[in-house]
C-alpha cells in the first residue's frame, strides 16, 4: 500500500481511545471552571442567535415581524456591493475596571495608513481584495469611557452569552456608538 506524501493531508478519525481522553479532557476542564461537565448544559458549540456569526448585516428587529429566519440570513447577498468610498469610524474605549494603554495613533496606522506596516493596514487590505474598488478611510475617536465596567459587558463569558447568559456585547457597541455620536 503506497503512503501519503509528507506535504498531502491525511485525514483519519481518532481512535476511539483518543476520543475517550479528549472527552474526559473537556468534561473534566468544563468542571474546573464551574460549568457542567456532562449533559445537554456541556455541548461544545456556538449559540444560534440570529445575528450572530451567521452573516446577518441587520439586527433582526429591522424586519417585519413574520419574516424568516433564511429570508433575514439572504439579505446580506441581495445588497449591491460595497464600491467607492467607505468612511469608517474606529472607535476606542476604556473602562473603570480596564483602563485604555495603548498608543491611540496606533489604531490610526493600523486603519489607516499607506505603506507603514510591513503586513498592510485594514485600508490596505481593502484596496487589495476589492482591485481597487473599496477605498477605506475614516478616523479614530477616543478611547472613551464605557457607562459600565468591562466586567459587566463580558458578563463571564467574553459578552456573547456562552456557554449561559445573556450576551452582553451588543450594549458595549450601541454605548460606544452613542459615547461617539456625542463628540
Amino acid at each position: 500500500m503506497p503512503y501519503a506524501r509528507a506535504d498531502q493531508m491525511c485525514a483519519v478519525a481518532a481512535s476511539p481511545e483518543l476520543r475517550e481522553r479528549l472527552r474526559r479532557a473537556v468534561r473534566d476542564a468544563r468542571l474546573a471552571q464551574g460549568l457542567p461537565g456532562d449533559g445537554p448544559g456541556s455541548l461544545l458549540r456556538e449559540p444560534r442567535r440570529l445575528g450572530f456569526n451567521d452573516g446577518v448585516l441587520r439586527p433582526p428587529s429591522a424586519y417585519p415581524p413574520g419574516v424568516d429566519r433564511r429570508s433575514v440570513q439572504a439579505a446580506a447577498h441581495e445588497r449591491a456591493p460595497l464600491r467607492g468610498t467607505v468612511r469608517v469610524l474606529v472607535v476606542l474605549v476604556d473602562f473603570e475596571d480596564r483602563a485604555f494603554e495603548v498608543d491611540t495613533s496606533r489604531f490610526a496606522e493600523l486603519f489607516f495608513s499607506t505603506g507603514v506596516i510591513a503586513t498592510g493596514s485594514v485600508k490596505e487590505y481593502f484596496s487589495d481584495v476589492t482591485g481597487g474598488l473599496v477605498e477605506i478611510v475614516g478616523e479614530v475617536v477616543g478611547p472613551l469611557r464605557m457607562s459600565q465596567p468591562l466586567s459587566w459587558y463580558a458578563n463571564g463569558s467574553f459578552g456573547i452569552g456562552n456557554p449561559s447568559g445573556e450576551p452582553r456585547a451588543q450594549f458595549l457597541a450601541e454605548n460606544a456608538a452613542r459615547e461617539a455620536d456625542a463628540v
